[in-house]
């Protein structure tokens, strides 16, 4: 199963923005361009940020040193970013100035990754070979030494949306843009939707456009370009299940399955935009079939205007922004997310179809009477109890028949299943004869696992019992846990049986525990003085009185138990007022 983690960047922090790009070059991710806006509505774009997904160190290369001609791009979002041999292909996009003028641009820049720092050119323009118009919210993808623009929107001289569909070719080895005569039926004019490479084809997916009467509308459609025919069809979906319309959203492919995630719709009844859910739609490319994917891992906030890079089998999500309902206002954000989509260990699955199961079973365990098949293999494997068991001569080693006693079936079975399987289920009510069992046969982690189930279910009527247990099997951290639930219900635990119970020694770490919430210098001051040969008497005499400095005369028969259970004499101590 798929599971989210939220990556821990190290280095300078970019700055929150929206509508940057990701591109992907050896494991390393250039984050270009995008727009911040501070608390006092400034706006501006963050400079060039690398993150290195081996080291996961975000750093800023000075890609315009000193005494170089300045060569950098003019701010931008809403552009293309594409890469062809180690070198990103920045096209288009959009800014708005200090002074409200927006710019739609459709100049070329390439940034060399493989200078280092990394330094951006500008290709020659010949006046017999123009770039497509200008425009924003288009995407662009890699064919071979090809990058196939499509889509996008620009704003006419009547301050108009214009919406875009057509397909332009810029060719990296020649230097050469062109526009290709398509055939088929094209997708509707759109910006803000995305396009994915798959072998020699272009896959594009959702974005906004206008309906016939030039209605805003969501879209959630694909379209698949053949660049060998230069042919639009549009696939036979294999089920009825469709994502949500979106635009401004992401796309990555791994393995013929495309992953989509956030991105917002528009709500035509309220005229609003909202961001979609946050979970993942995933597309299985050989069937066409949609599907949401169950995501382990805490998902990320729900956003658009970010973007996303592929680095093996990883998803990396960077920033966007969302609307606070709250601020009535946009947030813009700089968090990294993984989407970790490596195929799950199916261990656990494999050896499961082998527990408790005779098919090629070399030994029997009886337990209360019963047999369950087992394998040596997988005892002396996982258990250092039955590796020597087996392996050192006794008798045992030899039997095809060992009788385990000291422990129920129901607790055995599931001690075995973890064994075989790295992983159990099992009763709240069963976890602390799993604990002790687990202890006996050496399997730390499954005691570890045992211990977190009791922590959590602990009573006023059981703590004492448990532990007697967790004293007994040396869980340390489960007897500090009891200690705190002791002390913090001691009016209600000093009356039950388990406690009346518990040893001498247990009733002094309760006690010693009492005067130091308390007191908490008291603890080491009563520990010191047993240590220098003080009368334990005296000692415990003091404890009793230190643990009544604010309590009331009817606690203090309570309160000084421990004492008159070990027969210390407490008639030194004053009873306090």
């Amino acid at each position: 199963m798929p599971r989210w983690i939220q990556a821990q960047p190290q280095g300078r922090t970019r700055q929150s923005c929206e509508g940057h790009t990701v591109s992907v070059v050896e494991r390393v991710l250039y984050i270009l361009f995008g727009k911040h806006e501070d608390d006092g509505g400034n706006v501006f774009c963050p400079p060039l940020t690398v993150l290195d997904t081996n080291t996961m160190i975000l750093s800023t290369p000075a890609v315009d040193p000193p005494g170089r001609q300045r060569q950098t791009p003019n701010d931008r979002e809403g552009h293309s970013a594409a890469v062809i041999d180690q070198r990103i292909y920045v096209f288009g996009g959009t800014w708005t100035d200090h002074e409200d003028i927006t710019l739609y641009m459709n100049d070329l820049h390439i940034l060399d990754t493989t200078c280092k720092p990394p330094a951006w050119s500008r290709p020659p323009r010949t006046p017999s070979n123009s770039p497509p118009m200008e425009r924003e919210g288009h995407t662009a993808v890699v064919v071979g030494h090809r990058m196939l623009v499509f889509g996008g929107t620009w704003v006419d001289e009547e301050d108009k949306s214009r919406y875009l569909n057509d397909v332009h070719v810029y060719d990296a080895t020649r230097n050469w843009w062109s526009q290709p005569d398509v055939l088929g039926t094209p997708p509707i004019e759109r910006e803000g939707h995305t396009a994915s490479s798959i072998g020699r084809n272009m896959l594009v997916f959702g974005g906004a456009g206008l309906d016939a009467v030039d209605h805003p509308i969501n879209l959630a459609d694909l379209h698949v370009l053949d660049t060998d025919t230069w042919t639009w069809h549009q696939p036979i979906l294999g089920s009825d299940v469709l994502p949500q319309e979106r635009r401004y959203h992401t796309a990555s492919v791994i393995d013929r399955r495309m992953y989509v995630f956030g991105g917002q719709y528009y709500e035509p009844t309220a005229d609003l935009h909202f961001e979609c859910d946050n979970v993942v739609s995933c597309l299985d490319i050989e069937s066409m079939s949609w599907d949401t994917l169950q995501v382990d891992g805490q998902a990320p906030l729900r956003r658009a205007c970010h973007s996303a890079g592929v680095v093996g089998k990883r998803i990396f999500i960077v920033g966007g922004r969302y609307w606070d309902i709250s601020e009535d206002d946009y947030i813009f954000m700089n968090d990294v997310q993984l989407l970790d989509t490596t195929p799950c260990s199916t261990f656990a699955t494999d050896w499961r179809a082998y527990f408790n199961n005779a098919h090629l079973s070399d030994i029997e365990l009886r337990v209360d009477g019963r047999p369950i098949p087992a394998h040596r293999v997988v005892l002396a494997a996982r258990c250092e109890h039955f590796s020597r068991m087996l392996m050192s001569g006794m008798k045992e080693a030899e039997s095809v028949c060992v009788t385990i006693d000291g422990v129920r079936h129901e607790v055995f079975a599931c001690l075995l299943e973890y064994m075989y399987t790295d992983v159990v289920d099992f009763a709240p009510e069963i976890a602390l004869e799993l604990l002790t069992a687990a202890d006996r046969f050496g399997l730390e982690r499954l005691k570890r696992e045992c211990i977190n189930a009791i922590e959590s279910s602990l009573r006023v009527s059981t703590v004492c019992h448990v532990f007697f247990v967790a004293d007994q099997h040396c869980a340390d951290d489960l007897k500090a846990v009891c200690l705190q639930f002791i002390t913090s219900n001691f009016p209600e635990v000093i009356r039950t049986e388990g406690f009346q119970g518990l040893s001498r020694e247990l009733l002094d770490q309760v006690h010693f525990a009492m005067a130091n919430r308390h007191y908490p210098d008291t603890e080491a001051k009563l520990k010191k003085e047993v240590h220098d040969g003080q009368p334990l008497e005296r000692t415990a005499a003091k404890l009793g009185q230190l643990s009544l400095g604010n309590g009331s005369r009817r606690d203090w028969p309570q309160l000084a138990l421990w004492a008159d259970r070990g027969n210390v004499a407490t008639s030194g101590c004053d009873d306090p007022k």
